[in-house]
């Protein structure tokens, strides 16, 4: 791991390694194009050479970037990911317990060529939030909203914006405030 890698596909997902081997891991990457570094039961800390590996050395690449359950993402995390993984076209921030300030930072500076989202379990998501993302990045076919707190106002803005392009929805929450009657407004989808 001293050289670097040509690696284009990292999947690191519910690996159980130590911070300091996935700094290192990541540290001989300069070219990933998609990382997986999800986690399920015991959650996996992103480390400020975890971040900057993922944005400096591979933002320039990278097109799929999942950190489902991942903690560690803070304002600067999410400022350096989107400002410099430009050709990102599938992010999943599930349950990375983003902060209200880092969720709209992301919304409002994400990539406009994203196709893929997946913003479940992420307490602090709005539905200024997602206006601001639907309209920034129009083309998503897949967008995650699990167990947010949206309302049927989220649901008119997906509708208004991602008509022509959104293939799948998840609004499976338990403390939203939708209606049936604004559900069936995505049939007209």
């Amino acid at each position: 791991l001293n050289g670097s890698s040509s690696l284009i596909y990292l999947d690191l997902e519910n690996c159980e390694a130590d911070a300091k081997t996935f700094e290192e891991i990541l540290a001989s990457c300069h070219s990933l194009q998609k990382l997986l570094m999800s986690s399920k039961g015991e959650k996996t800390f992103l480390t400020s050479n975890m971040i900057r590996s993922i944005w400096y050395q591979n933002g320039h690449a990278i097109e799929t970037l999942n950190l489902r359950g991942c903690n560690g993402l803070d304002i600067e995390s999410i400022q350096k990911i989107t400002k410099n993984c430009v050709k990102l076209k599938n992010i999943d921030l599930f349950a990375t317990h983003l902060s209200k300030d880092s969720i709209n930072f992301l919304v409002t500076n994400l990539t406009p060529n994203v196709e893929k989202i997946d913003l479940g379990c992420l307490w602090d998501l709005k539905d200024e939030h997602l206006k601001a993302l639907v309209v920034r990045c129009n083309k998503l076919s897949v967008l995650n909203l699990q167990r947010t707190e949206i309302t049927n106002n989220s649901l008119n803005h997906i509708v208004e914006n991602l008509q022509q392009t959104l293939e799948k929805l998840d609004v499976n929450c338990l403390h939203c405030n939708i209606t049936s009657v604004e559900l069936t407004m995505l049939k007209s989808m």
